[in-house]
């Protein structure tokens, strides 16, 4: 549950939004989970987009500092508010799909070794993390664009077999992968169609 708008108004000395957790059946206050300035000690930093895992206990979100979007990947404990040492650059507008027993997911990042893609919008390939492990070893899983910038977003079936791979060539057109992460097998759904597709 992001709530900016309670915890700007209850902290008017910040800017930024922070993330906080309700229950869904207690009364009580919401716990605040992440709060970008004072994590950061930064007024500009920012939290950008996130991603709980399907059981609820982490959660994947993006931080960045003055306005660049440029997030860098981080991982929370909800429970306890700790954050896991995992830091990914480069993940700017990420799209995540955690595993189902949430010990890895599936994410986009833009290349490290050009700084200017994110800003360019290009390249911007899946990769498979799991928790605990340096991100430089990070295995690429989808780095096949049509296009330098075309968005790639990604989802996971429930069981983490089959992954979806939507890649966004401009605003009219959206192609559509299948891939079997058990066999490594890959079909195309849709390709080269005029037309936005979600699946």
């Amino acid at each position: 549950l992001l709530d900016g708008a309670l915890q700007v108004a209850q902290r008017g000395d910040l800017d930024q939004a922070v993330l906080v957790v309700r229950s869904a059946t207690a009364p009580g206050r919401a716990r605040t989970i992440v709060d970008p300035h004072r994590i950061t000690g930064d007024p500009t930093a920012a939290i950008d987009w996130f991603r709980p895992s399907p059981d609820g206990g982490l959660l994947a979100y993006g931080i960045s500092r003055g306005g660049d979007e440029r997030s860098i990947l981080q991982v929370v404990d909800v429970r306890t508010g700790d954050h896991l040492l995992d830091r990914i650059p480069e993940t700017r507008a990420a799209s995540v799909a955690w595993e189902p027993d949430s010990r890895g997911f599936l994410y986009t990042r833009y290349p490290t070794d050009d700084p200017g893609a994110a800003d360019r919008g290009e390249h911007r390939r899946v990769y498979h993390h799991q928790l605990g492990r340096a991100w430089r070893t990070d295995r690429l899983v989808w780095g096949t664009l049509p296009d330098p910038t075309a968005w790639t977003s990604i989802s996971l079936s429930t069981d983490g077999r089959w992954l979806l791979v939507h890649i966004s060539v401009g605003w009219s057109r959206t192609d559509v992968h299948l891939v079997d992460r058990v066999s490594g097998a890959r079909s195309v759904l849709i390709e080269g169609v005029e037309a936005r597709t979600e699946l």
